[in-house]
């Protein structure tokens, strides 16, 4: 990821800790404008910490419920006419 606007700087960014030095806010304005936002949420979907692709842990958590939503079988009830719950 050559093209990265985090590229070269400090990672601590990325990963804000209990000291406040830095926040989400500080790591997601140097991603809003990346050029590899995508891929970098892709290589980092699993990881439990840190600013990826500009997402918190908490939003790759959704996203990672979501995908997993996605690949669930749907069955379909056809008494209801629908899928089944």
């Amino acid at each position: 990821m050559d093209e990265a606007a985090c590229k070269g700087m400090d990672t601590r960014i990325f990963f804000p800790g209990s000291e406040g030095e830095h926040s989400n806010f500080d790591a997601m304005a140097i991603c809003s404008g990346c050029p590899v936002q995508a891929e970098c949420l892709e290589a980092g979907l699993w990881e439990a910490q840190g600013v990826w692709g500009m997402t918190s842990e908490r939003q790759r958590r959704k996203i990672r419920k979501g995908r997993r939503d996605l690949e669930a079988p749907i069955v379909w009830n056809f008494q209801k006419g629908r899928a089944a719950q």
